[in-house]
């Protein structure tokens, strides 16, 4: 019995007023039929045309992992050979029924019904891609020493489509990144996937975030979705694929530990580049599943392996804010997805002394100074935040120093749970410094640290991290 399924993607430009949408049907792996339909201005018809008829023409009847390989500079080539240089104009056009063809795979790929796809290999890797340097240098890397790699970028968030907006460009949700990834593939004859996963990270990640705005905390993002999405959505998409392991361009090792047969994670070479922060969710069935090859790199030689490959991402700068807030306008954003007006309220001293009026307690953080809007004769800054009455409590620096916390959620890597008082080292944010402490048993996903020194601004919604070491032990959120 054949297996035939399909898929559906689309993408407009809504300042040229262009829509396309793609719908692919796929039998046994392989391309039976793909149409495009696609509304526009009549000046962009003829081109969107002959883009649309030669992906047509290189996609039908091919294999997927083929099919997969066609990119803007390959339609280009193509559309040059057929009707010459000067008439392939308005070449930022051609990505769109390109991009509407691989949602089309990404949404077959996606589908519940699918299970699996391409016969299995041991050596098969789905390589999570963000057209960024590192991830594309891991994919080059792991292709070098013997993997056979398929390149997957995740579409997690829709951001307006402006390929000269600065925050845009930098953000790795937007379109642009997606673009070099798939670039990047093709300059190294591997095979790329667009996975839709805008549902599952609407549901875990941005309502996560929002949610533990509007209770006065301030969540990481990027923890829950190395959770849910990098290692739990990612993994199930490489089953389907039948590849044994996910890779990422995270700068962190992971090693299996002889001793106790478990997997341990450990603090990268570069000190400065170290993500291991945000790996303190994951699970042992997990870490089997995943490799990470930049851990023993630097970040300069990375670069250095990119320029020398001649990969067009060297020099690109990397993103650093949070992916679907590319302006970091945090409180405007919650206000814009939850149709709400974020209402003003009082900021108070720690005698409850009202010193004047803030925009509403989702705009601040501990430890903010930034955007209080009162002068004092000393700095303040928040130091607690109480949505029950929308109020900001706010004092000087030293106020905001303090040794003790309560953890929840807590997780530890090769440990089945903490049964005794440990002593570690722990930070409580990705840029902290690492200190001297003391991790006390609570229950079984709850405990207390204790630092030898105090700490400035603890944060409820932010991820404490333990380490013995360079290997991390785990770590849980800040209560």
């Amino acid at each position: 019995m054949k297996n035939i399924f399909f898929g559906v993607g689309d993408i407009e430009d809504s300042k040229k007023s262009i829509y396309v949408k793609a719908v692919v049907l796929i039998e046994d792996s392989t391309i039976a039929d793909l149409d495009f339909d696609y509304n526009c201005s009549p000046s962009f018809s003829l081109i969107l045309s002959k883009v649309c008829e030669k992906i047509k023409d290189l996609a039908q009847k091919s294999n997927l992992l083929d099919a997969i390989k066609i990119s803007k500079k390959l339609i280009i080539k193509e559309l040059i050979k057929k009707l010459g240089r000067k008439k392939v104009e308005e070449r930022s056009i051609i990505n769109l029924p390109i991009e509407a063809f691989h949602r089309a795979v990404g949404d077959y790929i996606s589908r519940n019904e699918i299970k699996t796809i391409f016969p299995k290999n041991d050596k098969k890797v789905l390589v999570a891609m963000s057209g960024g340097v590192d991830s594309s240098v891991s994919a080059l890397l792991l292709s070098r020493q013997g993997y056979e790699v398929i390149g997957s970028t995740m579409r997690l968030w829709d951001l307006p489509f402006d390929e000269n907006d600065e925050y845009y460009s930098k953000s790795c949700c937007s379109l642009l990144g997606l673009w070099d990834a798939r670039d990047v593939c093709r300059k190294l004859k591997l095979p790329h996937f667009t996975l839709d996963f805008r549902n599952i990270f609407k549901q875990n990640v941005v309502d996560y975030f929002i949610n533990n705005y509007l209770l006065g905390k301030t969540p990481n993002p990027c923890i829950v979705c190395n959770k849910y999405i990098k290692f739990r959505a990612l993994i199930n998409i490489a089953k389907k694929l039948e590849a044994s392991i996910i890779a990422t361009g995270h700068y962190v090792s992971i090693e299996k530990d002889s001793s106790s047969n478990k997997f341990i994670i450990k603090r990268a070479k570069d000190k400065n580049k170290d993500q291991s922060y945000v790996f303190w969710t994951i699970t042992q069935e997990q870490l089997s599943k995943i490799i990470c090859p930049l851990g023993d790199y630097n970040k300069s030689e990375i670069r250095e392996i990119a320029e020398n490959n001649n990969l067009g991402v060297a020099k690109k700068t990397e993103s650093q804010d949070i992916c679907f807030i590319p302006d970091v306008n945090y409180g405007d954003f919650i206000e814009e997805n939850l149709n709400i007006k974020i209402e003003p309220g009082p900021i108070v001293d720690l005698n409850n002394n009202i010193l004047g009026q803030h925009r509403g307690f989702p705009f601040y953080t501990i430890g903010q100074r930034k955007g209080l809007g009162i002068s004092y004769k000393k700095p303040l800054y928040v130091k607690k935040i109480i949505p029950d009455t929308n109020t900001l409590i706010v004092t000087n620096s030293k106020q905001l120093m303090g040794k003790e916390l309560t953890t929840s959620n807590v997780n530890f890597i090769y440990l089945e749970k903490l049964e005794f008082e440990m002593k570690v080292r722990a930070k409580i944010r990705y840029r902290d410094k690492l200190e001297p402490a003391l991790v006390v048993p609570i229950s079984k996903d709850r405990v207390k640290v204790i630092f030898d020194k105090p700490k400035w601004a603890i944060t409820p919604g932010q991820s404490v991290v333990f380490y013995e070491d360079d290997i991390l032990i785990g770590g849980g959120i800040i209560d």
